[in-house]
């Protein structure tokens, strides 16, 4: 179950508007579904190196992959575009500096909000964009030697690309699998140790690989 603080952040999404799907058909028949999915795969962030060596000095050894989920359900218009909502967690990334052992940690959930534009290219088969905007929130812990830890949490909105294709194995029963681009700024997800003066670190530009099974109703 999503905590109440997450599911409020939905509502606080900006109004999206999105066009340019060049492949989208004019008068494509109607389809007017709805669907829910849920899937899981792989996550790979970029770390504010730059930022941490400033508190911690070089050699900065960052894990900027980890596993990540998505939950979704959406709405189909026609053939060709549906409306999607979903919340998705993108994983943690961490680094250690070596010389005063300091930790850096990031960790970014999100509600989703996007249009799906799809292109059939077989009975059974499609491929698909997906463009909107992510309301996120950075859990982060920093720690930097004698200076002791702090953490907190900081959040912000900002788009969200995908591309990906699904496959239908019956009426109501898919598969997709996409690889989605999320471009968060990673001086704006992190935190620093309150009166040390140290530059906020953190992570971003996340990217996703997931496949997800789809209940089409």
């Amino acid at each position: 179950m999503l905590k109440q603080d997450e599911q409020g952040r939905a509502s606080r999404i900006p109004a999206l508007v999105f066009a340019g799907f060049t492949f989208l058909g004019v008068g494509a028949a109607q389809a007017e579904v709805g669907y829910i999915g849920l899937g899981g795969g792989s996550t790979n962030a970029t770390f504010d190196k730059k930022s941490a060596e400033e508190n911690s000095g070089p050699d900065i050894s960052a894990d900027e992959s980890d596993s990540g989920w998505r939950v979704f359900g959406g709405y189909q218009i026609n053939e060709n575009l549906s409306i999607e909502g979903a919340y998705v967690n993108l994983g943690k990334v961490t680094a250690k500096a070596p010389t005063f052992n300091d930790t850096y940690k990031t960790e970014v959930t999100g509600v989703e909000l996007s249009v799906v534009g799809f292109n059939q290219v077989s009975k059974d088969f499609s491929m698909y964009l997906r463009g909107g905007v992510i309301d996120w929130k950075s859990d982060w812990k920093v720690c930097l030697g004698g200076l002791g830890c702090d953490s907190g949490t900081a959040s912000g909105a900002d788009l969200v690309l995908g591309i990906g294709g699904k496959y239908n194995f019956t009426k109501h029963v898919g598969l997709r699998a996409e690889y989605t681009l999320y471009d968060l700024d990673e001086t704006k997800t992190g935190g620093r140790v309150s009166g040390s003066g140290s530059s906020k670190v953190g992570a971003g530009s996340f990217k996703l690989l997931t496949l997800s099974g789809v209940i089409d109703f």
